[in-house]
């Protein structure tokens, strides 16, 4: 028996063995290292919850409260203007995330009425090309005297689907 004492003691191993396991135990047991990945955590899942308010938070409101009568005397139907071409009215319906028509065709010396209204979300209509600007409830009138493709887009950070919220207006 004092031969295999004699070789337990000299294997390197086993002291090492032992020595991490009472490490680790002394470590779990402490709580040290619970509590910082504790504090790690919370922090990282408050800084997660705060962007994704944010991020969400453009889209979650609609301001459809808000909106601009139009004027009883818009036409509500394409009739000759007087400079020759017609008006056209378009009523742009903008959802999370995409216009209800993302192709709008017209002719040179038409005049065009467009009219934005935000059924979910929170988004605007610009425009560049023209000068316009809308938000929801808003009307721009427009006439077309230059043939063109002229790009409209949202102009209000809407959510994940912003970049892809966009149209064209074709002038012919």
């Amino acid at each position: 028996m004092s031969g295999t004492r004699a070789i337990m003691q000299r294997n390197p191993i086993r002291p090492r063995i032992t020595w991490r396991a009472t490490e680790i135990i002394t470590l779990i047991n402490s709580g040290r290292h619970l509590r910082y990945m504790k504090r790690k955590s919370v922090k990282l899942c408050m800084v997660l919850a705060l962007f994704t308010m944010f991020a969400l938070n453009a889209c979650g409101k609609s301001n459809n409260q808000i909106s601009n009568p139009q004027s009883p005397s818009a036409p509500s139907s394409p009739q000759k203007a007087g400079g020759g071409g017609t008006t056209i009215e378009i009523t742009e319906n903008a959802v999370n995330w995409s216009f209800s028509q993302p192709e709008i065709r017209a002719k040179v010396g038409d005049t065009l009425k467009l009219h934005l209204i935000n059924q979910t979300g929170v988004h605007g209509l610009t425009i560049d090309d023209l000068g316009v600007n809308l938000k929801d409830g808003e009307t721009a009138t427009i006439k077309l005297d230059k043939a063109g493709t002229y790009d409209f887009y949202c102009s209000i950070q809407c959510g994940q689907g912003h970049d892809n919220m966009v149209g064209q207006l074709i002038v012919e």
